[in-house]
């Protein structure tokens, strides 16, 4: 078989590999009672189900758009094909090459008119839905001076689904932009700009140059995926392990209670990029309905204070307190918020809700806000929990705990 052959080979056995997944991440991984269902939502081909406590993917039938990676609020999903410093690193280049906007193309489209357009100048991904609000954020405060995603026919491919979700990535960036002073213009369109097409001088012999150059460097990232896929299965790596080691976070819990978190990365890096714009603008005055961000609200005379929400929260933008003077409660930082709901479903009393309205200021200020509970009547999370939460129901003194 020719190189080229086994290159091919190699992507259509190994192309599912190119999408891990870290199911300690996913929300209803940690709490069967949450109900997200982001990655599902924006899945073209239904791959991904996620029943009591375990999230998997249908490798056979994934079509590779990536949509659930820049989908999920928790980072569950990570590209292995174009990880988003990749895709980050394309953009600028491309930034510098147009001298000011960035362009975003679907694949499809991009192959169809790649003979016609300065392939320094755009940047292609599977789908559209691969782009996430964070790229855009950074790409404002890298000085672009506009950022079109340009798609092709949505209705005919097979990831349409997926590519629906940029229409809301766009307006939430536009939002986040403007609530910062930033002038950049984010756009989702049909037609690739006019910066893109090749100079007149430009004959269809470069044209041709640089579709073989696009397809090598294709060829190129597919079997370096193929390798990566190939020792995983050699060395029986597992997503989340490293050397043959368990990953430390699945089944860990403090003494406090609360589930281990992993650091969301991607989500730093927006609040960096709000950051950067906050600085040269004045304080905002405009409230943020983008879904970003989360903005609980706790009614304290149905409350339990079992503090379960600060227990499972994924971002930790809920914590406890407990202060000296016996006051306790938790404390919800919107900044840090990712709005995934698990707070709000996983309540037993019903006593939080979760907003999607938030304020620009308390995102770039990161402030946060207290719930006093009342003291529990039984500590959670202790050896003799259930005997203290069974004992006031039988109205005697003659109870007695069996373990001590």
């Amino acid at each position: 078989m020719s190189n080229a052959g086994a290159a091919l080979g190699a992507i259509e056995a190994y192309g599912s590999k190119d999408l891990q997944v870290i199911p300690e991440r996913c929300v209803r991984v940690r709490n069967r009672h949450a109900a997200c269902r982001k990655c599902l939502d924006v899945c073209p081909a239904d791959v991904i189900t996620c029943e009591l406590n375990e999230l998997a993917v249908d490798w056979a039938a994934c079509l590779g758009c990536d949509a659930c990676v820049a989908a999920c609020p928790t980072e569950a999903f990570v590209s292995l094909k174009m990880d988003d410093a990749a895709i980050l690193d394309a953009c600028l280049s491309a930034k510098a090459a147009a001298e000011g906007p960035v362009c975003v193309v679907c694949r499809p489209l991009y192959e169809r008119v790649l003979p016609h357009v300065d392939p320094e100048k755009a940047v292609a991904v599977d789908c559209l839905g691969r782009v996430d609000e964070a790229l855009l954020a950074e790409l404002a405060v890298a000085g672009a001076s506009g950022v079109a995603l340009v798609h092709g026919d949505c209705d005919a491919c097979p990831c349409r689904t997926a590519g629906k979700r940029a229409a809301q990535v766009v307006a939430a960036a536009s939002e986040l932009a403007a609530a910062f002073g930033s002038g950049c213009r984010i756009a989702l369109r049909e037609k690739l700009p006019s910066v893109l097409r090749r100079a007149e001088e430009q004959a269809f012999d470069e044209g041709r140059r640089g579709f073989f150059a696009s397809v090598k460097r294709e060829m190129r990232q597919a079997a370096d995926i193929a390798a990566t896929a190939v020792a995983n299965e050699v060395l029986a790596v597992q997503p989340g392990e490293a050397d043959g080691e368990p990953d430390p976070f699945a089944g860990k819990v403090g003494e406090d209670g609360t589930l281990a978190r992993l650091p969301l990365e991607r989500h730093a890096r927006l609040l960096r990029a709000v950051d950067a714009l906050a600085a040269s603008a004045p304080e905002p005055t405009a409230a943020l309905t983008c879904g970003l961000f989360g903005r609980i609200a706790i009614n304290a005379d149905v409350c339990k204070s079992c503090r379960m929400c600060a227990n499972f929260c994924p971002a930790g933008a809920l914590r406890k307190f407990d202060f000296a003077d016996g006051r306790m409660g938790v404390k919800h930082m919107p900044a840090l918020c990712v709005a995934c709901g698990c707070c709000e479903d996983i309540c037993p009393a019903d006593a939080l809700k979760l907003h999607g309205t938030v304020a620009a200021k308390d995102v770039a200020l990161r402030t946060s806000y207290a719930y006093v509970m009342k003291a529990p009547r039984v500590a959670y999370n202790r050896p003799d929990t259930m005997f203290r939460t069974v004992a006031p129901l039988f109205h005697t003194d003659q109870l007695y705990d069996m373990q001590h």
